[in-house]
């Protein structure tokens, strides 16, 4: 039996103030909290077939005891409907005031082994965004790129940077550096994009050390017309576009599953489509890997 002190939102020092006869007072309560069961049946589902159902019964010593499912309060004895997408660990606690103990715990198996999974190559979505810039670089005379888009993909999602220079008429010519990265989502078995990080530099060469008002006015209007209202919104419907293309070409029997920023690409899985019923998402901690 393993018993943690959590003190949710303190520090050291609020652990150091606390009354040892309080810690040992929790400790003794939840070491009388008994699991009686805690099941999932089926243990394994198929990805969008039928769901499975936790069921767990726990036998609490004293009113202010908790039960938290995954994070979330639950009754001492209880059952939930859950259909996870991909094969999932739930975790039933107690806790009591400062500190938590762990009862148990059951993992829902997501069968893909009729799944397909293919990985889309990082050239193909940088050839998407580069299109998207080209444009508002034609498009916009104050605009030039100093370097073609660098376009990159590992699992914290797309990493986009952007490096131009604004024209500006007799005076030095200021470098633009935009760096965004781009995420990943699936929502009712559809993919959406959204930025995680965006941000802008804007940099004049070394020898300037005065810019006027009117210049400053000039690379402010560069930054909020063209960079966040074009540029930013264009990146991210051209990326929408090129997975929303990709989901079009899955068969007509297969259904997104997955899809995932990894290394170099983004990891497509697709299973065997069927009838999935509305669920409730529980807050996950652990996600077993495929």
């Amino acid at each position: 039996m393993q018993i943690q002190d959590t003190l949710d939102d303190a520090g050291p020092e609020a652990l150091a103030a606390r009354d040892d006869d309080q810690i040992d007072d929790d400790v003794e309560v939840l070491g009388d909290v008994d699991l009686n069961s805690f099941t999932a049946s089926p243990a394994t589902i198929a990805p969008f077939g039928g769901g499975s159902t936790l069921r767990w019964s726990v036998s609490l010593p004293q009113l202010g005891v908790q039960v938290r499912l995954n994070g979330r309060t639950v009754t001492a004895s209880g059952s939930q409907a859950v259909h996870p997408s991909v094969s999932t660990r739930y975790t039933l606690t107690a806790h009591h005031r400062g500190a938590s103990r762990q009862l148990g715990a059951v993992t829902v198996h997501v069968e893909t082994s009729g799944c397909i999974t293919v990985t889309v190559p990082e050239s193909t979505i940088r050839d998407a965004i580069r299109r998207a810039v080209d444009e508002i670089d034609r498009a916009e005379s104050r605009f030039s790129q100093r370097s073609p888009a660098r376009v990159e993909i590992d699992p914290d999602g797309i990493h986009v940077a952007l490096r131009l220079k604004v024209a500006i008429d007799n005076f030095a010519d200021p470098d633009v550096d935009v760096d965004c990265t781009i995420g990943l989502r699936l929502r009712a078995g559809a993919v959406e994009v959204y930025l995680r990080r965006f941000t802008v530099d804007v940099d004049f060469p070394w020898w300037v050390t005065v810019v006027t008002a009117g210049v400053s006015k000039i690379v402010e209007e560069f930054v909020d017309g063209t960079i966040e209202r074009r540029l930013k919104p264009r990146l991210l419907q051209q990326a929408q576009a090129q997975l929303d293309a990709l989901v079009a070409q899955l068969p007509s029997n297969l259904r997104l599953q997955a899809l995932a920023a990894v290394q170099d690409g983004l990891r497509v899985t697709a299973c065997p489509a069927g009838a999935r019923p509305p669920f409730l998402v529980l807050p996950t901690r652990d996600l077993i890997a495929r």
